[in-house]
């Protein structure tokens, strides 16, 4: 093992960085994070609760596009891990791409008992509209960067850097018969086709490679290049990728032809991502290196899938001339001496984290269908009135359903059908469907404070509801649109549920 160091981390509270921060804490070493704000305990607990952390992690705020605010954080520092990018994704004009939100929307009570059986999780997705993915997408990626490689120049001692790149970065077209650490994407060819991230990834990258060769020639720069990145969580929210296969196994990944698509794919477990970064660091390597077990055609990984998750719509297979799976050449990868877990271990371990926490909405049914009778209480917020109220029995994806503060008007919406859509499938007389419009806010005793040019929701500190009569008056706005609003504001109050707030789950 390596001689203790002292490190940073930034963007530490993200999926792989969080595991980055616990590898090495658990390997003696002494990290210093940086998060957008290191007093949000919500972003924050779960790497201060990891063994050694109160001994050897301190947290710093930071900002990408904040000249000198890595400095703090970063002096004194041996090595350091630049994990922190915009995670804006997606392509088609000035939309750069759809989120999943996982909202706690429910609580499913045994009414025999009085008691709450379980939480339950509704789907929905959030759009984010950006006019200008060169400010909003490209810029902080390139400019994050650089931020940071100009902390670790003023800091003088820092002998290796370790950066997060992507495999979106390694993506000529054409593609090559095999994949190498030496092979780029064209940035220019990636924004034609509206991969913006693939481009902030690949112009961030070289412009470490640049910088470092002029300005830091004595360091030693390694770039990870994940592939699609799935596996256990530390962070509180699911993540980009995760989301994304989640709605695989909800929705199923056939295309608008009912087959799987002719294409390949690849994975890599978030653990052996971060077990490279480590070992990065502590090898001094220097260049590239692909991180991924290996590609899978899309008729194959259907059918994984299916075996994981067997309420997971079908796909027909792709039944013409299959492609050539991606092949890679992981020499320069396997010289980490990281072992990576196969395709099929990675799916299941991934489809097993989000069943523990309850992130399938498919999950409800059968707890509800064991239950002898049973009271589903979703709760939503008048802000879904703010979608476009002729498209709600239509496609829940649908993205002209929204207006332009539609990422939170969206998730409500998203809550609102979810019950619509329980109460569809079961109509015995035992099993009734409430709304509760404005109850979230009674019984958090926030409210969401709604900018209606913004696609971010902000929260503040509500005034205590002290009587029925004040929650009387606040149902009024939705009363007309759910008669059974009143009642099940009524029914949280007495029986006692505090029901979480329901928070969009990215931080973008």
């Amino acid at each position: 093992m390596a001689q203790p160091m002292v490190v940073c981390v930034t963007g530490a509270s993200g999926f792989i960085a969080s595991h980055i921060v616990k590898q090495m804490l658990e390997r003696g070493h002494t990290v210093r994070g940086t998060v957008r704000d290191a007093l949000d305990s919500r972003k924050t607990e779960h790497l201060m609760a990891l063994p050694g952390a109160a001994e050897r992690l301190k947290l710093f705020s930071a900002t990408l596009l904040e000249e000198g605010s890595f400095d703090e954080a970063i002096s004194g520092c041996q090595g350091v891990f630049h994990a922190a990018s915009p995670l804006v994704p997606g392509k088609g004009g000035p939309k750069l791409g759809w989120w999943d939100s996982t909202s706690r929307v429910a609580a499913i009570l045994d009414q025999e008992a009085g008691k709450v059986m379980g939480p339950c999780l509704g789907v929905g997705k959030e759009q984010a509209s950006v006019e200008d993915p060169e400010t909003l997408v490209l810029r902080p990626a390139v400019e994050g960067t650089l931020n940071v490689l100009r902390s670790c120049k003023k800091a003088g001692n820092v002998r290796s850097l370790v950066v997060t790149s992507s495999m979106s970065a390694v993506a000529p077209n054409p593609e090559p018969p095999v994949k190498s650490e030496d092979h780029w994407s064209d940035p220019e060819e990636q924004k034609a086709r509206g991969s913006f991230y693939g481009a902030s990834k690949t112009l961030a990258e070289r412009a470490a490679y640049d910088f470092v060769a002029k300005e830091m020639p004595s360091t030693r720069l390694a770039t990870i290049c994940p592939t699609m990145v799935l596996g256990p969580m530390l962070q509180p929210e699911v993540n980009m990728t995760m989301g994304s296969f989640r709605n695989w196994l909800l929705k199923g990944v056939a295309g608008p032809d009912g087959k799987c698509r002719n294409d390949s794919m690849s994975f890599v477990d978030v653990r052996d991502c971060a077990a490279q970064h480590v070992a990065a660091m502590e090898l001094e390597k220097e260049g590239r290196f692909m991180s991924l077990d290996r590609s899978l055609h899309w008729n194959d990984l259907a059918l994984l899938m299916k075996e994981l998750y067997p309420a997971m719509p079908s796909a027909e297979p792709f039944n013409g001339e299959l492609c050539k799976v991606t092949e890679f050449d992981r020499t320069r990868q396997e010289s980490l001496g990281v072992p990576v877990r196969k395709i099929p271990e990675i799916l299941k371990e991934a489809a097993d984290e989000l069943k523990r926490l309850q992130a399938l909405t498919g999950e409800l049914l059968p707890l509800l269908e064991k239950a002898p009778s049973a009271r589903v209480v979703v709760v939503s917020s008048t802000a879904h009135l703010g979608a476009n109220k002729e498209l709600m029995e239509g496609d829940l994806m649908a993205p002209e359903r929204y207006t332009q503060w539609g990422a939170y008007c969206q998730s409500k919406l998203a809550n609102v059908l979810f019950a619509k859509e329980l109460n569809r499938r079961f109509q015995e007389e035992d099993f009734r469907r409430a709304m509760a419009g404005i109850a979230l806010e009674v019984a958090s005793s926030q409210r969401p404070q709604m900018d209606e040019n913004a696609d971010e929701l902000g929260e503040t500190p509500m005034t205590e509801v002290e009587s029925m009569t004040e929650v009387e008056s606040l149902m009024t706005p939705v009363r007309s649109y759910y008669d059974n609003d009143k009642e099940a504001a009524r029914e949280l109050a007495e029986r006692g549920i505090q029901v979480p707030p329901n928070r969009l789950l990215h931080d973008f």
